[in-house]
């Protein structure tokens, strides 16, 4: 091991590791962030506030969101109560509905002393440099952090650290590399908070990109009466000649001209996802008028600030494919056997999801959730979420498994992983036999994350930690969904997806979870939603038998996560 690395404190070296995880794009769902810090809470509350005063949002769709910005900001345990007692508490009073009003957004409205009351929180959360203070906590927290518990108290400090960079509207991209550049500083002895302000300096304001992409395929409708923000060559070079950088050759290519937008942004990550969402409304609306418009997947975004120009590839579409989809079959002509018709529906509106831009996406997302997971027309649309949230406690048992097994597959732990052995069940067998905790602690030298995740997963067995983990797991992915259903229903209708941050935030993670419970569906081969309840059952009868029982055979777990889920339907 790099004797560097060796000197970095255990808890730091923990908090390195989750971050890394925050910023992966790769990362298993229950590990992603939900990138929704105090500062974002705070106006997504405001927005909405005035939103319905307007008269443009339901009340009572989004009371859910209040009651989870009140459980986040006004616990008395977490970082605000522990640093900013007082906020803590003018927080959780402006979220307190009276049980005189229908819904916890009447006492938010514009004007009113909780609406007030909000701003006030805002306006002291910029005063104080809030991102330095979660700095100067998460130095001084890890610094001391040693034992499950206290790492466990990192997590919700980290979590907020990546949020507040995800408010000022960064790329996760960009926060990859900006996670990249303050691990190497801290592994060449660098304090972390003296690392993270070094590293930021004075990157939190958005600037001025222009951004090119150039036309792979054009032709012109016949008498078009909008025209999308087209330049051609000659015009073009001339725009870029004024520019006080020089983008390599290969990239003024550009013979049937290009697209050209400029955009406001926080890095030039953040300007190309804003500017392709933008260019592929354009798109749509050229094809609508019978002509043709293709790009090139690569842009060249210029930031006048920083005198450079940089060509970005475009990041990969959305990964959509549901597992286990050889399981899918055609209806056979009597209707009687093959993959449920919501099933069938649900795939092909996944497939227009996976090219559209954002916002459509999202919608075409949602609309999968209704067809397959929200009952009967008459149902609320909105429950989609919570049988979506029964499917992922019983996959995350043994995902967390599967994970751990990778983990120590790396690290080399012996005995050896046999060929014909999942993952899941080999870290299984090496927890349950760890009577004397030698590999537990084995891993502390040289993982903290790995550590962390080997002991709470072996104090299944021993308390009633199973039960809690998997009430987490569903509180955690209900509060996915239910933003979801927000954000299709507010945002995307009031014409600002492009704008939201929200809305790039949460598309992946629960794109993930819905791809998941697609995958799920198909295995089981029953009614989607017959299936998640019986998968759901499964995971909390599991939990339950935990919570009554002195010591449970951890062997209980594998058993009732067994990888083929037929059984959760049978």
């Amino acid at each position: 091991m790099n004797p560097k690395k060796q000197a970095i404190p255990f808890g730091v070296r923990y908090v390195l590791g989750r971050w890394r995880e925050l910023t992966d794009p790769n990362a298993r769902w229950w590990a992603q962030g939900s990138g929704l810090g105090v500062r974002m809470r705070i106006e997504e509350l405001l927005k909405l506030s005035e939103a319905h005063q307007g008269g443009l949002i339901y009340a009572g769709s989004v009371d859910r969101l209040r009651g989870q910005a009140k459980e986040h900001l006004g616990k008395a345990h977490g970082f605000l109560g522990q640093r900013y007692g007082p906020l803590r508490e003018l927080l959780n009073e402006a979220l307190q509905a009276t049980p005189s009003e229908r819904s916890g957004l009447a006492a938010l409205w514009p004007g009113s002393g909780s609406h007030s009351s909000l701003k006030a929180g805002l306006e002291f959360l910029r005063a104080i440099d809030y991102l330095h203070a979660l700095t100067d906590e998460l130095n001084k927290r890890s610094a001391a952090a040693d034992e499950v518990s206290k790492l466990e108290g990192l997590d919700e400090i980290v979590e907020l650290l990546d949020a507040e960079l995800v408010g000022d509207g960064h790329s996760r991209r960009w926060r990859r590399e900006f996670y990249e550049r303050v691990a190497e500083r801290v592994e060449n002895g660098m304090p972390l908070d003296e690392a993270v302000v070094g590293e930021l300096g004075e990157r939190r304001e958005e600037r001025e990109f222009q951004v090119v992409a150039g036309v792979k395929r054009y032709s012109e409708p016949e008498n078009p009466e909008v025209q999308p923000p087209y330049v051609e060559e000659e015009v073009l070079l001339q725009l870029i000649s004024a520019w006080d950088a020089e983008p390599e050759s290969e990239e003024l290519d550009l013979p049937l001209g290009a697209l050209v937008r400029t955009i406001r942004a926080a890095d030039c990550y953040a300007a190309a996802e804003a500017a392709a969402e933008v260019f592929g409304n354009w798109k749509a609306v050229w094809w609508l008028q019978g002509g043709d418009l293709e790009l090139k997947n690569r842009f060249l975004v210029y930031d006048a600030a920083a005198k450079t120009a940089l060509a970005l590839d475009l990041g990969e579409p959305l990964n959509l494919r549901p597992e286990n989809l050889d399981g899918f079959a055609m209806k056979s002509e009597d209707g009687q056997n093959g993959t449920p018709q919501e099933l069938t529906d649900g795939l092909l509106q996944l497939a227009q999801a996976r090219r559209s831009p954002l916002g459509a996406a999202l919608a075409d997302l949602w609309g999968v959730a209704e067809v397959c997971f929200s009952g009967v027309a008459v149902g609320s649309r909105d429950q989609a979420g919570s049988v979506i949230a029964g499917i992922t406690q019983f996959l995350f048992l043994t995902d967390r498994l599967d994970w751990l097994g990778e983990r120590f597959e790396e690290l080399e732990i012996e005995p050896e992983r046999a060929v014909e052995q999942a993952h899941a069940d080999w870290a299984l067998d090496l927890i349950d036999t760890d009577e004397e905790g030698t590999l537990v602690e084995q891993l502390k030298s040289s993982d903290p994350l790995v550590w962390m995740r080997a002991k709470q997963i072996a104090r299944w067995k021993d308390d009633k930690h199973l039960y809690r983990d998997l009430l987490a797991v569903r509180t955690r992915v209900e509060a996915v969904c239910a933003r979801a259903y927000l954000i299709r229903n507010f945002h995307i209708h009031s014409g600002s997806a492009e704008r939201s941050v929200a809305l790039a935030v949460t598309l992946p993670v629960f794109a993930e979870l819905l791809r998941l419970s697609l995958g799920f569906a198909l295995q089981s081969k029953g009614e989607p939603v017959v299936s998640a309840r019986l998968a759901m059952l499964r995971a909390r009868q599991l939990a339950f038998e935990f919570k009554e029982e002195e010591a449970v055979d951890l062997k209980a777990v594998a058993k009732a996560t067994e990888t083929d889920w037929k059984g959760a339907a049978d």
